[in-house]
């Protein structure tokens, strides 16, 4: 990917950031007025939003900025290297990956989409594996079956 396509999905994933983060003001102030089962889905859809999103930002040229200034929040508490600091990342995705679960499945809240969107950053923060199926191989799929979608 050269650098200006880098920059370019990364722009086109914060306006779908910037999107779903009006949807989710605009619930917390106006949801009374939506039907009552329609609330669930537009959550989740806000929590898939900002999954897609997180992870679309976290393999690009925007993402790099991103996770070079938590390189540097880590390396003040021993180096994003040590084998603490990638311990607690991988905790802490593990936890974020399941409050995304469960805010998808059961718990249906558009707080949660802030979640969905730390997910992806903390993954990468956190190397190997999680990282490998939670950032990069979603954003794969979703890559080729678009690819599919437009005929490519």
């Amino acid at each position: 990917m050269s650098a200006a396509q880098s920059w370019a999905v990364s722009w086109s994933a914060v306006a779908v950031l910037g999107v779903c983060a009006v949807f989710i003001h605009r619930m917390r102030t106006h949801g009374d007025r939506l039907p009552g089962w329609f609330h669930p889905q537009l959550s989740r859809l806000m929590i898939i939003g900002m999954f897609t999103g997180g992870c679309a930002v976290a393999l690009t040229a925007l993402g790099a900025w991103v996770l070079d200034a938590e390189r540097w929040v880590t390396g003040l508490a021993g180096g994003p290297g040590s084998p603490a600091a990638r311990d607690v990342a991988i905790v802490a995705g593990v936890f974020l990956l399941l409050t995304v679960i469960i805010g998808l499945i059961w718990v249906p809240a558009p707080e949660i989409a802030w979640f969905a969107l730390a997910l992806p950053f903390v993954a990468a923060l956190s190397g190997g594996h999680l990282h490998g199926v939670l950032t990069v191989l979603p954003v794969i799929e979703w890559c080729q079956q678009i690819a599919h979608w437009i005929g490519g």
